[in-house]
């Protein structure tokens, strides 16, 4: 062979390492491009299923106070008939007690 050839191919080698350097450094960027766009998208994701967990949450406790002050409210009924029914029953027996005694 002669040393123009020899040369040739040391530049050809040359050449092939800078493209294959090249080639890795461009790949490296582009997986540290992907990881932060997928560190992103989790972040972004995570910080939206929070929000709405929230949201569930919040509505979840606004349904519930809603059912405890309906549930308040009818037992609150139910006791004042309770009560009425009460009082209504004690005077109905004094009634008839008073009755046996004055008869």
């Amino acid at each position: 062979m002669s040393v123009a050839r020899l040369k040739q191919i040391r530049e050809a080698e040359k050449d092939s390492d800078k493209i294959v350097k090249e080639a890795e450094e461009k790949s490296e960027k582009m997986i540290a491009e992907a990881r932060k766009n997928a560190d992103a998208i989790i972040k972004k994701t995570k910080n939206e299923a929070e929000e709405e967990a929230k949201d569930i949450k919040r509505k979840m406790e606004e349904e519930t106070e809603k059912e405890i002050s309906a549930l308040e409210k009818e037992a609150s009924v139910k006791k004042e008939k309770i009560r009425k029914l009460k009082k209504e029953k004690l005077e109905e027996a004094t009634s008839i007690v008073l009755k046996q005694i004055l008869e």
